[in-house]
């Protein structure tokens, strides 16, 4: 991985009392949660998604009917929303989106979930990287 100089912060895109949703940061420089949400595919879900994520930042408790649903055998959660499904991971106070896809079939693909967990790995080596 390169120096996270040149690289951007994430991106916030909810902001509540009990914590952030935040947009991951590839070693690339590249959102793409964030890609995926302004996405014209993802528009009949946005608004609902972003209610979603106020939501929880807002919320007291982590509460498993309105959170993200944990992936088996995987550090990574998933929001879905229709045919919308958003992954992501927690990090500190703050839930942070990896990637995002539509929904074809109920189960979640492997190779999604796989790079969801790739795209973890770099945005906390850069988070870890920006500490130092």
């Amino acid at each position: 991985m390169s120096d996270p100089k040149g690289i951007p912060e994430r991106y916030v895109v909810a902001r509540g009392r009990n914590g952030t949703v935040e947009c991951a940061v590839r070693s690339n420089g590249r959102m793409e949660a964030k890609e995926f949400l302004e996405d014209p595919k993802c528009r009949r879900e946005k608004p609902a998604l972003f209610a979603l994520f106020q939501t929880i930042v807002n919320q007291t408790v982590d509460d498993d009917e309105v959170g993200p649903k944990r992936l088996k055998k995987s550090p990574c959660s998933e929001f879905v929303k229709g045919q919308v499904r958003i992954f992501c991971f927690r990090d500190g106070t703050a839930w942070v989106l990896t990637n995002g896809d539509l929904k074809k079939t109920q189960s979640t693909p492997k190779a999604n979930i796989e790079r969801a967990e790739q795209i973890m790995l770099e945005d906390l080596e850069i988070a870890r990287r920006r500490k130092t």
